[in-house]
C-alpha cells in the first residue's frame, strides 16, 4: 500500500489535483473568516464525492489489485463517476449567498467546479485501460462519451431530484420508480433529457478537447526525449 501511495502522489495528475483542490479550499477558507459563515461548506463535501471516483480508478489502474472483484470496484466507480463534474452545477447556488463579493463567490464556485471536472477527466482517462478490455472491437471514445451522457443523467437525478449515489442501495426501490417514470414518459420530463444531452454534450465535448490537449503535450514530451536521446 505504501508503495502504491508514493507511486500515486509522484503522478503529475495528482499534483495537478491537488493544487486545484487546494486552492478550492482556501477560497472556502477566506470565505467563512470573511463572513463568519459556513454556507459554501457543503462544497468540502462535493469535492471529497468528486475525489474518490478518481481513487477508485487508481486502485483499478493497481498491479496488486485483485482481479476476481474488478467488475464490482468498476460498477462502483460507474455509480459514483457523477459526482465529479456534478461539482459544475454547484453554479446554482450563485447569489443565494450574498455575504461575501459576487465576484468572489463565482470564482469559488468556478473552482470548484473545475476542479471536479478534473477529478473526472483524470479518473475516465485512468478506467480506459478497462474499457478496452471489457469492450474489445468498440473505439473507447463511444463508449466513454456514453458514460458523460449516463453520468449527466446521474447529475440531473442528483442534483434536481435530489437522490446519491448510495441512494441505490438504501432507496433502491424509490429511486428505480423515478428512473423508470423519466424513461416511461420523456415527453413529460423533457426537461431530464434536455438537461442529460446538452450537458452532456458540453461534457464531452470539454472532455474531448481536454484529451487532445494532453495527448498532444504527452507526444511532444516523447519526441524531446527520443531527440536528446
Amino acid at each position: 500500500m505504501k508503495n502504491f501511495i508514493r507511486k500515486v502522489i509522484s503522478e503529475k495528475d495528482t499534483k495537478y489535483l491537488m493544487i486545484m483542490s487546494g486552492f478550492s479550499v482556501f477560497l472556502s477558507l477566506c470565505r467563512i473568516i470573511y463572513t463568519a459563515r459556513n454556507m459554501y461548506a457543503f462544497l468540502l463535501w462535493n469535492l471529497f464525492l468528486a475525489f474518490v471516483p478518481w481513487v477508485i480508478a487508481k486502485l483499478l489502474e493497481s498491479k496488486n489489485f485483485k482481479k476476481r472483484i474488478e467488475i464490482p470496484v468498476l460498477i462502483i466507480w460507474l455509480l459514483m463517476f457523477p459526482n465529479a463534474p456534478y461539482l459544475f452545477t454547484d453554479l446554482i447556488h450563485l447569489g443565494k449567498n450574498p455575504f461575501a463579493p459576487r465576484w468572489f463567490d463565482i470564482t469559488l464556485l468556478l473552482s470548484y467546479g473545475m476542479t471536479g471536472f478534473a477529478f473526472g477527466f483524470y479518473s475516465l482517462r485512468t478506467i480506459e485501460g478497462k474499457i478496452k478490455k471489457y469492450f474489445r472491437g468498440i473505439n473507447p471514445f463511444f463508449i466513454k462519451a456514453f458514460i458523460i451522457y449516463l453520468s449527466s443523467y446521474g447529475i440531473y437525478l442528483g442534483r434536481f431530484l435530489r437522490w446519491n449515489s448510495w441512494d441505490i442501495i438504501t432507496n433502491f426501490v424509490p429511486l428505480v420508480r423515478d428512473v423508470f417514470k423519466t424513461i416511461k414518459h420523456p415527453v413529460q420530463n423533457a426537461a431530464v433529457w434536455g438537461f442529460t444531452i446538452l450537458f452532456g454534450t458540453l461534457l464531452n465535448i470539454l472532455f474531448f478537447i481536454l484529451e487532445s490537449v494532453s495527448s498532444g503535450c504527452d507526444s511532444s514530451a516523447v519526441r524531446v526525449d527520443v531527440e536528446v536521446d
